[in-house]
């Protein structure tokens, strides 16, 4: 069940191996061919990202309603799984543009969902994470609470704000 909107069903076990079957042998056939030339030159080609949002990969989480997959968690860690052990860094992608989009299905606006989502999902937006906290810098665990203006973010709890314009910031504690 997707946390986030639960009408998303779980899938069976056999339609579970399906999909994984079906991530394997994209990762295999597209992105573990060319996971090396990924990672000496510390980019993603634009065409790679694209196709990713075609797959549904990008969007994942993002509920149909918005352009996405709308994966359940199960099937949400079989494509990371699958996408890892072909590349990390394209993984990496998949898992940021996760934690956006759970970050604004649990705390954004319906006008933000509606802006961010359909372009996350598309990949015609990458989502990015940063993390900088006084005293702390970019060292998460030296943090001895996350607090959002109004907000405490506590065991389990994430938080989206922002903080300057154009930024947003997303805590998980």
């Amino acid at each position: 069940m997707n946390p986030f909107y639960p009408e998303i069903p779980a899938l069976g076990a056999e339609a579970q191996a399906q999909a994984r079957t079906q991530f394997r042998d994209y990762m295999d056939r597209i992105i573990g061919p060319r996971a090396g030339a990924f990672d000496s030159s510390q980019s993603l080609p634009r065409e790679v990202i694209v196709d990713l949002g075609k797959q549904g990969y990008l969007g994942a989480l993002v509920p149909s309603r918005f352009g996405g997959a709308g994966m359940n968690m199960t099937t949400l860690g079989l494509l990371h799984e699958e996408t890892g052990r072909a590349c990390s860094s394209v993984r990496s992608l998949l898992t940021v543009q996760s934690m956006v989009a759970a970050a604004l299905l649990r705390c954004g606006s319906h006008q933000q969902q509606e802006t961010w989502l359909p372009a996350l999902a598309s990949g015609s937006k990458i989502a990015v994470f940063g993390l900088t906290e006084a005293g702390a810098g970019s060292d998460a665990r030296a943090c001895p609470g996350l607090t959002c203006p109004g907000l405490t973010c506590t065991g389990g709890a994430a938080c989206l704000y922002a903080a300057r314009p154009q930024v947003a910031d997303v805590a998980q504690r």
